[in-house]
């Protein structure tokens, strides 16, 4: 008997280490493969992030999708482009503190959870940038400092791109507020992005 796991891919993972095939699952890939593709007719903002999650974890036993981007919700997109940012700055910003991410009462991302001082997400990302452009101006930066943060920002980016798809298939599935909502983080994200482009194109390489 095995001991439950956390979740589902947790458990199914054990039963999995326990089998010399994958392919006397074919039955559960097939039933997966039909959950995906119910679960890309919901509205990628509000989908239910534990079912997110739960396929995430199932395609990387399964792999009944090609793409993790394609089950991915709006929101958690976000956030792993933003987490993996933060992931390439901490090195260059003692402010960044990746232990503890946490929500607010609301369920809303807490921006000072992940970097100390900051009172939102615009905040935090305001902060970046004023260290990036310090670390240049004390010349604190070199060719391969540059070329590692220019690389972070062009796959914030992407993440960004694979933002906008998420946002355009929940149009007609979405109450106006929630779009509104949604579409005035985008474009703060948009313009966040686009301003990192702009003080990696001013950097001064040593």
């Amino acid at each position: 008997m095995l001991t439950p796991g956390d979740s589902i891919p947790d458990t199914f993972g054990k039963i999995l280490s326990e089998t010399d095939s994958s392919n006397s699952f074919t039955n559960v890939k097939r039933g997966y493969i039909i959950k995906n593709n119910l679960h890309k007719y919901e509205s990628p903002i509000t989908n239910d992030y534990i079912k997110t999650n739960e396929l995430i974890g199932m395609n990387n036993l399964l792999s009944f999708s090609d793409e993790k981007t394609n089950i991915e919700s709006f929101n958690e997109i976000n956030y792993r482009g933003m987490i993996e940012f933060l992931e390439v700055m901490a090195p260059y910003d003692p402010n960044i503190d990746l232990s503890n991410p946490e929500n607010d009462a609301n369920g809303n991302f807490k921006a000072s959870s992940v970097y100390n001082g900051a009172t939102s997400i615009n905040d935090m990302n305001t902060k970046l940038n004023f260290q990036i452009n310090r670390l240049n101006n004390n010349k604190m930066l070199n060719k391969q400092d540059r070329n590692k943060i220019n690389r972070g920002v062009e796959k914030l980016a992407d993440n960004t791109a694979e933002a906008s798809f998420k946002l355009a298939k929940s149009l007609g599935k979405e109450s106006p507020e929630t779009m509104k909502e949604a579409i005035t983080n985008h474009n703060a994200n948009i313009k966040n992005t686009r301003n990192l482009i702009m003080v990696l194109q001013n950097l001064i390489i040593i």
